[in-house]
């Protein structure tokens, strides 16, 4: 008896939760405007919002179509819009693939929402012959920090390809150098860096980077 009312109670529990969560979905849809109606034919018209309790982040592909009807944005925190492409012989952009112009940008914006951008390189021969070379690496700080102040963005997501442990120094090098410099202005920019689900080259310093991200 004891394991069938404990099976009902979380049943029960279930039930409850998705309850909740269905309504949560429907308020932070485009329909969030409800409407009580008491016995005595008042009717109340009210909206409700609401707050993150979490980070809620998304990630952009430029080239996605976006249209401003399909995409609640309010209820992200932050929009990555992916992405930069980086010279790993200059550090200089390949491709900025309409970060300066993408609309996307400037609704999130309008909204209260933060956007970061990512910073990518194709292959590991790429990621190598950028990490191990020190004027490119330079620009690809100061170039990417231009592109923040262009569309007031807040931060930037460091995604690059083929990271090998013979690297790992020389990444772990690049993010602190990254850090100062963002670290160093008024405004409190956000330093993202995408990893493998597993490390499996033991590429990522993780406790040197915590530390700077």
């Amino acid at each position: 008896v004891p394991i069938l009312t404990n099976n009902k109670e979380d049943q029960e529990r279930k039930k409850s939760k998705q309850e909740r969560l269905s309504l949560m979905r429907i308020i932070y849809s485009d329909k969030n405007t409800f409407i009580d109606t008491i016995n005595d034919s008042t009717v109340i018209s009210y909206r409700l919002k609401l707050n993150h309790k979490a980070e809620v982040l998304a990630n952009h592909k430029f080239d996605a179509s976006y249209s401003a009807n399909k995409y609640n944005l309010s209820t992200l925190s932050t929009l990555i819009y992916n992405y930069y492409e980086a010279d790993p012989a200059t550090g200089l952009s390949i491709n900025m693939n309409r970060w300066k112009d993408a609309s996307i940008i400037s609704k999130v914006k309008d909204l209260g929402g933060k956007v970061v951008l990512t910073v990518t390189t194709k292959n590991s021969l790429e990621t190598a012959k950028l990490l191990t070379t020190t004027a490119a690496r330079n620009n690809l700080i100061n170039n990417t920090l231009n592109l923040l102040e262009q569309r007031d963005g807040d931060g930037v997501n460091i995604s690059l390809t083929g990271l090998n442990a013979k690297l790992k120094t020389q990444f772990t090098d690049f993010i602190n150098s990254l850090s100062g410099t963002l670290r160093a202005k008024s405004k409190e920019y956000q330093i993202i860096i995408t990893i493998p689900v597993y490390d499996e080259a033991k590429a990522y310093n993780i406790l040197a980077l915590d530390t700077l991200v």
